[in-house]
């Protein structure tokens, strides 16, 4: 009975720290996930929690988020005619930013997902800025669409361009499968840029639905403590 007394508070120990602020990074084979565990984490402008995973594989971090989305919203203020004008629109993509920070390092980074912006490939840490974050050095992977001869064409707002320099660092897949977006970002854990947080050690990571919305509860991460 003492045994099973054990087992049972350690399962619940180990169920506390899984819904808990704390999430311990994991080694994985850059493909399974199933081994990894999650954290769910509430972020506000979506209606469910999300589920966050975060792992390593060799030397680069990847962070998983499963976004529960009844219908995906694709597009992000495309050209809209009216009165046979074109004008930008009210539709918003579905967008998600990732908040990474560091005790006393005044270098914090973003990750910038939306389904319309980013979607060849590359998140943005480069485009946004605030008394916190500054842009990374380069092009971002994508640019506005202003070619008003290609309008009737193509009604999107954003097109691709090359991402370069620091604003290549992190990539993203994206697939939206069984009412949910499948989200996994990548990225060096030292990329040696001198605009990126060197995340080797210990960081704080805190998820928002886009720039501008209200953060969510920072999960403490320590990579280090797979290193033991």
């Amino acid at each position: 009975m003492r045994f099973l007394g054990l087992l049972l508070l350690n399962l619940l120990l180990f169920i506390s720290v899984l819904s808990s602020a704390e999430l311990k990074v994991q080694s994985f084979d850059g493909v399974d996930w199933s081994k990894v565990s999650a954290t769910e984490t509430k972020v506000v402008g979506y209606e469910k929690p999300l589920k966050v995973q975060v792992a390593v594989d060799g030397e680069r971090l990847y962070v998983r988020v499963r976004i529960p989305q009844k219908e995906p919203n694709l597009k992000h203020r495309p050209w809209v005619l009216k009165d046979e004008k074109f004008v930008v629109g009210k539709q918003l993509e579905d967008s998600l930013a990732l908040r990474f920070s560091q005790k006393d390092k005044k270098v914090q980074d973003l990750w910038f997902w939306g389904v319309n912006r980013t979607q060849w490939g590359f998140a943005d840490d480069g485009f946004f800025m605030d008394e916190k974050y500054s842009p990374d050095v380069g092009k971002g992977p994508w640019k506005l669409n202003l070619n008003l001869d290609t309008l009737h064409q193509n009604r999107n707002r954003y097109l691709s361009q090359e991402a370069s320099a620091s604003r290549a660092d992190v990539k993203v897949s994206t697939k939206y499968l069984n009412g949910e977006w499948r989200l996994v970002f990548s990225r060096l854990l030292n990329t040696g840029n001198d605009d990126d947080l060197n995340l080797m050690s210990e960081f704080s990571l805190s998820l928002s639905k886009d720039l501008n919305s209200p953060q969510s509860e920072a999960l403490s991460i320590s990579v280090s403590e797979l290193r033991k």
